[in-house]
């Protein structure tokens, strides 16, 4: 079975990590998942990275979809 994860690290893998992680989340949530439950996700992938110890900037771009998630974005930019 495949860890709940893959699917945001293969997101933050992408040429555009941004956009694809945004694209899952939103995947997500018109699949019925909460908002809360994404943010989770989202939230043990940084996690998962500053325990790998990668660079900030491998964690940037879900930090970017967390602001979108939360509101703390641009209004046309939110999810």
């Amino acid at each position: 079975m495949a860890d709940e994860l893959d699917v945001w690290r293969r997101a933050l893998a992408a040429d555009d990590p941004v956009e694809d992680l945004r694209a899952a989340a939103q995947d997500r949530l018109a699949a019925g998942e909460s908002r809360d439950r994404v943010i989770e996700q989202l939230t043990q992938l940084v996690l998962e990275l500053r325990q790998e110890q990668r660079p900030d900037e491998d964690e940037d771009p879900v930090l970017d979809v967390l602001d979108m998630l939360t509101g703390w974005c641009a209004p046309g930019s939110a999810i």
